[in-house]
C-alpha cells in the first residue's frame, strides 16, 4: 500500500506471510505523469537546483521509475522536445552570466545511470571502472565516473 502526503510517500509492504509489515518512507520533489512535459519537470525540479548550485551548493537530480516510463526521454529529450539536461545546462549558464565580471566559476557535471545494479557513465560510455564507495565522512558516492 502506498500513501502520498505532501512531498513524502509511505510504502507499507509485507514480504511473506510470516513477516511483519515493513514501512519505508521516501521524500520527493515531484511526481510527474505521462502527459507532463520535460519543460514542466525542469521548471519544477531542476530550476531550484540550478539556483542552489549558483549560490555555491551541490545538487543531484535523480529520476526513478520502471522500464519504459520515460526516464531517458525526460533527461535527453528529442529533436522536438529538449530534455531536462539541456534545459538545466542552459539555465545554469544563463544564471552564471549574471555573476560579477572576472569571477572564477568551476562546474563539474557527472551523468550516470543505474540499470540492474550496474552503473554506466553517460559522459564516457566505455568507462568500466565505476563503483559505489561508502565514504565514512561523505557517505555513499559513485567513484570513477567522468566529469
Amino acid at each position: 500500500m502506498a500513501v502520498e502526503m505532501d512531498n513524502m510517500i509511505v510504502i507499507t509492504e509485507k514480504r511473506t506471510h510470516r513477516d511483519s509489515p515493513r514501512e519505508s518512507m521516501y521524500q520527493f520533489n515531484g511526481v510527474f505523469g505521462p502527459v507532463s512535459t520535460n519543460l514542466q519537470v525542469a521548471t519544477r525540479v531542476a530550476e531550484p537546483l540550478v539556483k542552489h548550485v549558483v549560490d555555491g551548493g551541490n545538487a543531484t537530480f535523480v529520476l526513478f521509475g520502471g522500464t519504459g516510463t520515460g526516464k531517458t526521454h525526460t533527461m535527453q529529450g528529442s529533436e522536438s522536445d529538449s530534455g531536462v539536461l539541456e534545459y538545466t545546462i542552459r539555465s545554469l549558464f544563463r544564471s552564471l552570466q549574471n555573476e560579477p565580471p572576472g569571477m572564477r566559476v568551476q562546474i563539474y557535471l557527472v551523468i550516470f545511470e543505474v540499470i540492474n545494479e550496474s552503473i554506466r557513465d553517460l559522459l564516457r560510455p566505455s568507462n568500466s571502472s565505476i563503483y559505489v564507495l561508502n565514504d565514512k565522512r561523505l557517505g555513499p558516492r559513485v567513484a570513477g565516473v567522468s566529469s
